[in-house]
Formats: C-alpha cells, structure tokens, sequence
C-alpha cells in the first residue's frame, strides 16, 4: 500500500480556495504599497491627516 495521503475533494477545494485568498489579498496589498509610494507627498500627508481625524471623531 502506498503511504501517501489522499486528501477529500471537498477538503482539497478548500484549502485551494483559501490559498486563492491568500494569494489575492498579498497581490492587493503589494498593489496599494505601489500606488502608495507613487502618491505625491502633499497627498501622503493630506491623507495621513484625514485617518487622524477620522479616529479623533
């Protein structure tokens, strides 16, 4: 007999799925950081100051 597992297809499916998110939201925030670092600085600041004011109301 052969020792290797065989995973259920619905199992399988799943941890497909969830690698498929995984690998979505690292696309997305290496896209954000991209778009980040090609922000101009006055709208890097005006942006850091509307989060700050979003948490002091």
């Amino acid at each position: 007999m052969a020792s290797a597992q065989v995973l259920p297809n619905a199992l399988r499916k799943q941890e497909h799925l969830e690698a498929g998110k995984r690998r979505l939201e690292e696309f997305r925030k290496k896209k954000a950081a991209e778009r980040a670092k090609k922000l101009h600085p006055q709208t890097k600041l005006m942006l850091l100051m509307l989060s700050n004011m979003r948490n002091i109301f």
